[in-house]
């Protein structure tokens, strides 16, 4: 635009210098004319002088006049070479312009998003077809209206009218990043939800001609993504039943033996004091075996319970060892049942965090090797090391089951994926470990298979590794 306001003023001014030149040979060429006639005027000397010198002058004369017109008529013809060429260049100018319009107008047509162009008084001048689709509108419909008369917007979370604040865009000339959480009610009272993002259009120069309004439905991923977070709860919930169900498995394994002794010591009581062979000595030893036992049993009733207790969500003080320790006491009969020995090498690790989570995921973890090692024949280990490293906490758990088969290795994180018999598990535990660790935990987890060495004996098996900020 600049370059030809700057080119049609070059060709005003050459075209008045042209102009002017013309008029100044005009009027040259007049006053030396009128100089000569008075000069013969003056003359007194002889007749055929006089004629000599008039007959001379006059052919002087006109041949500057013959020249003055050369001028004249070189100079309209460069006029109207100049003429001609701005004509031309403007019609090419004016040709380039309309192509670059068409070009821009079949761009915003194919593309995916809605747009809606304006003026800098927010008019609409156009609207793409995926706009009209949406709004329910024509394109020649709504040109010319402002286009806060055309929007409905609402929040989608309140329901409340909001605004569209084109008018801060076109003040301020500055882009509205991209919003969510909006809903467009559009000419049928449909509501679509939308992200959307407003930028002022601009010249070379900087000002502001109008503004751009781009927005696409993003109604079905939301309620993709709705369903996602519902099936989540029904994932943790069926996570909490299963663990409930695991958990009262292994209580009864817990109370069984106590119990079973306790049982076991006053019969033995009874009787002896019915036959009268009841001495103090065995009163006293079996009394305290029963104490013994009745303390063993509430210390595993205190640990289910600190687990099964709902979670307030709730930053606590507490020693990760202590966590990992009520972990073993839960599953302690199932890896004395299956021959597995655990070897832990654990720093004292004191932490803010979710204690009846990191529970559940050690657990989970613990359960996950027992089933790896319940095959085995022949000797079985669970490693488990916990320390820092700089600023980080690193939790790893290591078997000697073989490791994973690197075809599932990818997916042993996937909901209801499970290697095991419908009867042994869903196939969620390791899921929701991942979510508690990556979720509320804001750790990582990484899975890998190992070959290591211990007690002069190679082995191969999976490695679960946990790495947390403990300043997160």
């Amino acid at each position: 635009m600049k370059i030809t306001r700057v080119k049609n003023f070059s060709l005003s001014i050459t075209l008045i210098i042209i102009f002017l030149i013309d008029f100044g040979l005009i009027v040259n060429t007049n006053n030396k004319w009128n100089e000569t006639v008075k000069k013969i005027d003056t003359l007194s000397f002889e007749t055929t002088l006089k004629e000599k010198y008039i007959k001379s002058t006059l052919e002087k004369r006109n041949e500057e006049f013959t020249w003055t017109l050369s001028l004249f008529a070189l100079s309209n013809f460069i006029g109207v070479i100049l003429l001609f060429l701005y004509r031309k260049e403007k019609n090419e100018y004016e040709s380039n312009l309309y192509n670059e319009k068409e070009k821009a107008i079949i761009t915003l047509k194919s593309i995916g998003d809605a747009v809606i162009t304006t003026d800098k008084k927010a008019v609409i001048t156009f609207m793409n077809p995926i706009a009209e689709r949406i709004l329910g509108y024509k394109n020649e419909k709504v040109v010319g209206q402002n286009i806060n008369k055309i929007l409905n917007l609402i929040d989608i979370r309140t329901k409340k009218t909001i605004n569209l604040h084109m008018n801060k865009v076109l003040e301020l000339g500055k882009i509205r990043a991209l919003t969510e959480n909006i809903g467009l009610i559009n000419k049928y009272k449909e509501i679509y939800e939308i992200e959307d993002s407003i930028a002022p259009i601009k010249d070379k120069q900087g000002d502001i001609l109008g503004a751009v309004f781009v927005f696409h439905d993003v109604t079905k991923q939301n309620e993709y993504r709705r369903k996602l977070n519902e099936n989540e709860k029904v994932l943790i919930q069926q996570s909490k039943s299963s663990a409930m169900a695991e958990m009262l498995e292994n209580m009864a394994h817990h109370w069984r033996q106590p119990l079973s002794l306790i049982s076991t010591l006053a019969t033995g009581i009874k009787i002896k004091k019915e036959i009268k062979d009841l001495s103090d000595e065995y009163l006293i030893d079996s009394l305290e075996k029963i104490n013994e036992s009745s303390q063993n049993l509430s210390k595993v009733i205190d640990d289910f319970t600190v687990f099964l207790q709902p979670t307030l969500k709730k930053e606590e003080g507490f020693l990760l060892a202590d966590a990992l320790k009520k972990a073993i006491t839960i599953l302690e009969s199932n890896l004395k049942n299956k021959d597995i020995n655990i070897i832990s090498n654990v720093e004292e690790i004191e932490l803010s965090s979710y204690e009846n989570e990191w529970m559940q995921v050690f657990i989970a973890f613990i359960n996950n090797s027992i089933d790896s090692l319940s095959l085995k024949n022949d000797k079985k280990y669970i490693f488990i090391d916990m320390y820092k490293k700089e600023n980080e906490i690193i939790v790893t758990f290591l078997d000697n089951g073989g490791g994973i088969s690197t075809d599932i290795l990818s997916r042993i994180f996937e909901p209801y994926f499970t290697t095991k018999y419908k009867s042994q598990g869903k196939g969620i535990s390791l899921y929701i470990s991942q979510k508690i660790i990556t979720n509320l935990i804001k750790g990582k987890i990484k899975v890998e298979n190992e070959n290591f060495s211990f007690a002069d004996e190679q082995y191969k098996g999976a490695k679960f590794t946990i790495i947390f900020n403990q300043f997160k």
